[in-house]
């Protein structure tokens, strides 16, 4: 950081960041974005600039990452204070946990993804159901399918939650049969 003029100042806002975007993990990887490696970046082999080894060297993952925050932000102070106001970040909406391993272990048996929900979804939700389902009530679904994702697989997945939502929630338009 001191090539870059950073005193040890910015050293707390580089570690939170970076602990909150990867964990400061070199093999992190964001299914849904392609985001990847410790700085998330997007696409990943932007990081191929510094090393033909982005995919799983840290050093090399670092490097870039830090220009990158140089030349977008300024410094780590500014990038972890941009970070921040970003609420909720675009990952923080809620959406499905997949089974096995990912950041987390979801264990939970079953052939489907587990739905996640923010506080506000939950409480949302948690409303209709003390109501019986009445009211109005739009669903948005965002679906980004990248790489080798089947996106008929994900277009049956997508049905199936919207046919549960209806099961659970009554007979509102969510335009299937």
């Amino acid at each position: 950081m001191k090539t870059l003029g950073w005193g040890p100042s910015q050293w707390p806002a580089l570690k939170a960041l970076w602990q909150a975007e990867s964990g400061w993990n070199p093999l992190a990887h964001n299914k849904s974005s392609g985001a990847h490696g410790i700085p998330q970046s997007l696409p990943a082999s932007k990081m191929r600039s510094e090393g033909a080894d982005y995919w799983t060297n840290p050093a090399t993952q670092i490097r870039w990452g830090l220009k990158y925050i140089r030349s977008r932000y300024g410094s780590p102070a500014a990038a972890w204070s941009f970070w921040q106001r970003q609420s909720p970040h675009w990952y923080d909406q809620g959406g499905f946990l997949p089974r096995g391993l990912s950041l987390v272990m979801n264990d939970t048996g079953g052939s489907e993804p587990t739905a996640v929900f923010t506080r506000e979804q939950w409480t949302t939700l948690g409303g209709l159901a003390q109501r019986g389902g009445g009211g109005e009530v739009h669903y948005h679904v965002n679906v980004t399918v990248q790489g080798a994702i089947d996106p008929i697989g994900t277009a049956k997945t997508i049905r199936k939650v919207l046919k549960e939502l209806k099961r659970n929630f009554g007979d509102g338009d969510l335009g299937i049969g």
